[in-house]
């Protein structure tokens, strides 16, 4: 299966893909079994593959290369996938020489494919959005276990372990000593555990951290976090060590998509009052389109909902657009786009951080996209 590494190196390459005469392929699969523990992904291939091809001249070399494009994602589906992937994410272009297919444990969605002149990356920007990369520590007085997710994943677990303070019965200056060994090895073994996972979180570029612990952990893990921590902080829960791994991804993942929820809430409001104020803030499609082109983007936001209310190919001016003109005519005034589709390609192109915004009413009044800016013009 892909790893978050895997998925975010392929964004980038197929980013910086340049647009072609000949038709791309951008097929997203949904390959869980229905109630009926049958596939229903390899009906809606056939028929989308078919339907597609009949819109191109036969014997035209747009033809020819989109069914070697077809043989070959239908052989691949046949020979590769595996059945314990929940989705798959192939792109096409015999004619460019592109070919790159990757199975996830995350759900695509429903299925789709989208025939244009460069990957549609929309929907796998969305899959990274929901299934960040992120640290889990769950630990207790003597124990750690310290988990990096990613796309719903183990990608590495690592366990910290220190000796156990023996229990002993003294009263007096005895039991005050022995309470201050105590608190100090609590101390120390929090300490070791804070000092691993700076250096994971730092080497793996790695901007979210949950822990997870019992009452009286809970003001040592606070009390011990250091500043690259504290910045990556989101929340301690109550779990123990003996909570499974599902159970840790399921609780912890939902910890981090309500801090994105918050943090979304609140870097939308910013970024309108610094566009409605005529600061480093950009709304609209056609306004944020032009800011992508000048590498103004600092972030941009894109509602969830943006792909629904424009679901098809749209007219836009080519001056908003000029890489377009490299696949049709030159003096042609308006290109058909993928609008949620092109904001995000861009982004990606001029290295802005793309965030899919999950309430729709934070942007409904600015066609659904907004961005914060590098500077001004």
């Amino acid at each position: 299966m892909a790893t978050a590494t895997v998925l975010n190196d392929q964004l980038e390459r197929l980013a910086n893909f340049e647009p072609t005469t000949f038709p791309v392929l951008s097929l997203y699969l949904d390959t869980r079994a229905n109630e009926h523990g049958r596939d229903n992904f390899g009906v809606f291939l056939r028929q989308e593959l078919a339907q597609k091809a009949a819109s191109f001249p036969k014997r035209s070399s747009d033809r020819e290369s989109f069914d070697q494009d077809a043989a070959r994602i239908e052989e691949w589906v046949r020979t590769e996938l595996q059945a314990s992937a929940n989705g798959a994410v192939i792109f096409a272009c015999a004619g460019a020489d592109l070919f790159e297919a990757m199975q996830l444990e995350v759900p695509v969605g429903e299925s789709r494919l989208y025939v244009s002149h460069a990957p549609h990356l929309y929907h796998l920007t969305r899959i990274q959005d929901q299934y960040p990369r992120y640290v889990a520590v769950v630990a207790d007085t003597n124990r750690a276990r310290i988990f990096v997710f990613g796309l719903r994943t183990v990608e590495t677990a690592t366990t910290v372990e220190s000796p156990k303070s023996k229990r002993v019965s003294a009263g007096g200056w005895s039991q005050a000593r022995y309470q201050r060994h105590v608190e100090n090895f609590r101390e120390q073994h929090v300490k070791e555990v804070m000092d691993l996972l700076e250096r994971i979180v730092l080497d793996e570029g790695i901007d979210k951290v949950v822990f997870a612990g019992d009452d009286v952990l809970t003001s040592y893990l606070r009390e011990q976090m250091t500043q690259e921590i504290s910045k990556r902080f989101v929340d301690i829960l109550k779990l123990d060590m003996t909570t499974p791994e599902h159970e840790v991804l399921q609780t912890t993942l939902e910890a981090i998509r309500q801090k994105d929820e918050e943090e979304d809430r609140d870097k939308v409001e910013a970024m309108l009052g610094a566009w409605r104020s005529g600061g480093l803030g950009a709304a609209g499609f056609k306004e944020v389109m032009k800011a992508l082109a000048n590498g103004q983007v600092e972030e941009l936001f894109v509602s969830e909902s943006i792909e629904r209310e424009h679901p098809e190919p749209e007219p836009v001016d080519a001056a908003v657009l000029p890489h377009l003109e490299t696949v049709r005519e030159p003096n042609a005034r308006k290109q058909d786009v993928f609008v949620a589709d092109e904001l995000v390609t861009r982004a990606k192109q001029t290295g802005a951080k793309v965030t899919i915004v999950e309430d729709r009413s934070l942007l409904e009044g600015v066609e659904g996209v907004g961005a914060t800016l590098r500077f001004r013009l």
